[in-house]
């Protein structure tokens, strides 16, 4: 991706000089999709268009597209770009593009109408379908998936029921290990960690790690050997390192490192050589 970043810069450059490309100077590219091995998608900075590139000025094209005033979340699935956008006319929705004007186009307009379900700042994919959260004014903010069409873009689970649930905050931190998409989710038992494999019966609490209506909070980081590691505030220990494989009794807390209730906060996790190293606050050691 790197190198045909730094091929579509020298497109720039060069087109820059063109009357008819007038468009391209200046505009401090992106690159936000890798479609194939040699055509990538990029959003310019000032216009807040998007590019298909090849990495040659041939190449090199603004696709025409309504106007669209919002560009998050973006993730590649059987080479097709799926992103948040957003048009006044239906709000922040999910849309995709192939690289050409007829392949760009709104999935679905799933909170109808100019509001916005804002689709989240991460995207997952799993088997061939795109998950996400997004907000209606029936479910609230929930897991979705969609398989590129409109028909197949649905609900997985209402995990707080309801319309009362239509304010919260919902769904959001989405990842994925094992076949399974994990999440974390606001309901009555708090901020907690939740599994799916896709389906309504699929999609549950792995444990109630703030037992009640306290919040762990997890915040999700990294996968590996088909297990998540995390950091959870039990409401005992403070913020900690966790493990879970799916199941409530696979999910543990690691260690106490900052003994009592103050809690290590780890974060920035990373694998190297087989083990995930991260920071945290020790006594003594900071």
């Amino acid at each position: 991706m790197k190198k045909l970043f730094t091929l579509f810069c020298m497109a720039c450059s060069i087109c820059a000089s063109a009357q008819t490309a007038k468009y391209v100077n200046n505009m401090s590219p992106t690159v936000v999709g890798q479609l194939t091995a040699n055509k990538a998608i990029v959003v310019t900075e000032q216009d807040r268009k998007l590019w298909v590139t090849d990495g040659t000025v041939a190449g090199t094209q603004m696709i025409a597209t309504p106007v669209l005033f919002h560009f998050t979340a973006f993730e590649v699935m059987n080479g097709v770009l799926y992103f948040s956008g957003g048009t006044n006319t239906h709000g922040i929705e999910l849309w995709r593009t192939d690289g050409t004007a007829a392949g760009t186009y709104m999935v679905k307009d799933i909170n109808p109408g100019a509001v916005n379900s804002g689709p989240g700042d991460r995207m997952i994919v799993l088997n061939n379908h795109i998950y996400f959260s997004a907000f209606s004014d029936t479910h609230g903010r929930e897991l979705w998936k969609s398989d590129g069409t409109t028909a197949g873009t649905v609900l997985v689970k209402d995990v707080f029921p309801g319309i009362a649930s239509a304010h919260t905050i919902g769904l959001f931190k989405i990842n994925k290990t094992n076949n399974r998409i994990y999440f974390v989710a606001n309901t009555n038992v708090g901020e907690e960690l939740w599994v799916s494999d896709g389906t309504e019966a699929g999609t549950q609490l792995v444990r109630d790690i703030n037992v009640g209506a306290g919040s762990a909070t997890p915040m999700l980081g990294m996968a590996k050997d088909n297990k998540m590691y995390f950091s959870a505030d039990n409401g005992i220990n403070g913020r900690e390192l966790w493990v879970t494989d799916g199941t409530q009794a696979g999910t543990i807390m690691l260690g106490d490192i900052y003994p009592g209730g103050t809690g290590s906060t780890p974060q920035s996790m990373t694998v190297f050589n087989n083990k995930i190293f991260f920071v945290a606050n020790a006594p003594q050691t900071g």
